[in-house]
């Protein structure tokens, strides 16, 4: 129980001891509360190519009224070519 890292089933808390245990480190608890609102991390594996483009669409549709359909359909392309890219280096 005193490892540090969060628990992999919810179910625990319903446990005697580790009840007990986020008695002595409330902040398990907290973390344990905040994790079912949480969201994983996007980690982008082309060195930001799709982040990039992530941002140039969002920039096409509010800075020159480009419509959301072909920003994010022009950009997509960016982002896949970059993705074939990296899976091809594999």
């Amino acid at each position: 129980i005193n490892t540090g890292y969060l628990p992999v089933r919810s179910s625990c808390r319903e446990d005697k001891q580790f009840k007990a245990y986020v008695d002595r480190v409330p902040a398990m608890g907290v973390a344990l509360d905040q994790a079912s609102i949480a969201i994983p991390l996007f980690v982008d594996v082309t060195g930001g190519k799709i982040n990039q483009a992530i941002k140039d669409a969002l920039d096409l549709v509010l800075i020159e009224n480009v419509p959301a359909k072909e920003a994010l359909t022009r950009e997509k392309k960016i982002a896949q070519a970059a993705l074939d890219e990296y899976w091809a280096a594999k």
